[in-house]
């Protein structure tokens, strides 16, 4: 059985193993989400001072 790694930095690592669940996560619906912006207007406001 295939496992898919999670690393994130506020709620550690996660190992999933339950095929639904890696379907489900790797599917096209969620990848499109994976690059949103999640800081509000807050990231409008740093971007053009170059971080």
């Amino acid at each position: 059985m295939k496992n898919l790694i999670i690393k994130d930095k506020i709620y550690g690592t996660f190992k999933i193993n339950e095929p639904v669940l890696i379907k489900l996560i790797n599917s096209s619906a969620l990848q499109r989400l994976k690059d949103v912006d999640n800081r509000g207007a807050w990231i409008l406001h740093y971007s053009h001072r170059g971080k």
